[in-house]
């Protein structure tokens, strides 16, 4: 396997929802899921700055690492886009 990041879009889901009351303002609810296969730190960290850009320009949300897997061939590493 070439070194490199491959990445691998898990779970895109976008919507908007929200409780409706009196006054209230519709607020848009994401949940978007992004995993990288990574083999050494270079790897990790590019993986880290796509997934920041990806939710920064998609949404305006930062990226959160929620998980590592180890895997024979190196880590697949998911990231979640949450609000700032």
């Amino acid at each position: 396997m070439k070194a490199g990041v491959l990445v691998i879009l898990v779970a895109l889901v976008a919507g908007c929802g929200s409780e409706h009351a009196v006054g209230s303002q519709e607020l848009p609810q994401t949940q978007a899921n992004l995993s990288y296969t990574v083999n050494n730190p270079v790897d990790a960290n590019r993986a880290a700055q796509d997934a920041q850009y990806w939710c920064s320009t998609r949404y305006g949300f930062r990226a959160r690492r929620i998980q590592t897997t180890q895997t024979p061939t190196g880590a697949v590493v998911r990231y979640a886009c949450s609000p700032r």
